[in-house]
């Protein structure tokens, strides 16, 4: 039997199905629970698609259970798919569980067209990774910089080392899974670059990026730099003030602000 809670997105779910008709013989029960609100069309369509003799129970305290079995029999999907990112002249790999998969998100867009100097810096982290594009861009355009990527997700982190092996960068770079910068020394790194999630999983809120500001004010040397991108409306420079002595706004528009932040 397998058990699954359902995920977020559709992409990353359609592969947990195809991963089980790979590995599991034909037959075998699938149970999948899920909040009722959660259920779009999309799920349901997939489910239905990638498994047999499929049924739902009643809806209980909000929640319902998808039941079905495995077809068996399928090949196995493919983990990380490469595309061109012309914005950053970079090839990056796109994974399942990825945030902005198979797109630019308008946040890192905005960071890419206002990126900062990092002529001086000898270390740097790219902070909640993703697909890494921050990092390799800032190791392409930076030869003297050895990057630390870090994410939380084991598919971040291999979509983005599957990225620094195709740029040829391994030796200037670290790969991380981890929560925030738990573990990292103090003073240890000249610069950090953030785009914070600000969902997780279903919930919303700024908890994470909180987490990220004490994070970084604790790694980066006395004359570190944390460059923050964010939605304008989260107002992260009110959050940045309580870790940081000086918060400069870099750039900004109606949606998006670009900080850099120090001691």
């Amino acid at each position: 039997m397998a058990i699954i809670k359902l995920p977020k997105n559709t992409r990353y779910f359609e592969f947990q199905l195809q991963m089980l008709n790979h590995y599991l013989p034909a037959g075998t029960p699938v149970v999948i629970g899920a909040m009722v609100k959660y259920l779009s069309s999309n799920f349901f369509k997939l489910f239905e698609q990638h498994l047999e003799n499929t049924t739902t129970t009643l809806a209980k305290k909000k929640a319902r259970l998808l039941l079905g079995f495995t077809r068996g029999g399928a090949k196995k999907p493919t983990l990380a798919i490469a595309r061109q990112q012309p914005e950053a002249g970079l090839t990056v790999f796109d994974t399942p569980n990825v945030f902005a998969a198979g797109k630019l998100d308008q946040g890192s867009r905005f960071f890419l067209q206002h990126f900062p100097d990092l002529s001086d810096t000898e270390s740097a982290i790219d902070l909640g990774c993703g697909n890494g594009l921050l990092g390799l861009t800032a190791l392409k355009k930076h030869s003297q910089l050895h990057m630390s990527f870090v994410d939380e997700s084991c598919h971040a982190i291999y979509a983005t080392r599957c990225a620094v092996e195709e740029m040829g960068a391994v030796k200037r770079a670290t790969l991380q899974q981890n929560h925030c910068l738990q573990g990292f020394e103090k003073h240890s790194v000249d610069a950090v670059l953030c785009n914070p999630p600000f969902h997780q999983q279903q919930a919303v809120g700024i908890q994470i990026a909180r987490q990220m500001f004490r994070d970084s004010a604790r790694v980066l040397k006395p004359s570190g730099k944390l460059y923050i991108i964010g939605n304008r409306h989260l107002g992260y420079h009110l959050e940045l003030k309580k870790h940081f002595k000086q918060v400069k706004t870099l750039a900004s528009d109606k949606k998006f602000v670009l900080w850099a932040a120090h001691s």
